[in-house]
């Protein structure tokens, strides 16, 4: 009994060094808006593989997941930026741009930092 009770005693210790010694992973949670004039949302505008054309803006800090599309155009409002395209690269944007590519970028996903 007295072993059992220095194991829990033992597995206490460790987790709560754990805790402590390990910091929270930030959340991440970003959210697909509503598109609204005035607002310093990230604004990505482009077209899909059919060639129909979209107009996406996204708020708070996250990694939005396209299956494959073509922007044309990114605003960055508030938010630093970064969209990685299907060949591999990164492109880092700040805030407050406006990046157009002079052809259309083949975007596989888009993150704000």
């Amino acid at each position: 009994m007295r072993t059992m009770a220095s194991s829990a005693v033992a597995v206490v210790a460790a987790a709560a060094v754990l805790a402590v010694a390990v910091p929270a992973s930030n959340a991440y949670a970003i959210n697909k808006v509503t598109c609204r004039a005035g607002e310093h949302f990230l604004k990505v505008e482009g077209h899909d593989e059919l060639g129909g054309s979209f107009t996406d803006c996204f708020a708070n800090a996250g990694k939005y997941n396209y299956y494959s599309v073509w922007v044309k155009k990114i605003t960055t409002g508030n938010n630093d930026v970064v969209f990685y395209d299907v060949n591999g690269s990164t492109v880092s944007i700040k805030r407050g741009t406006v990046y157009k590519p002079r052809k259309a970028a083949h975007v596989k996903a888009i993150k704000i930092k």
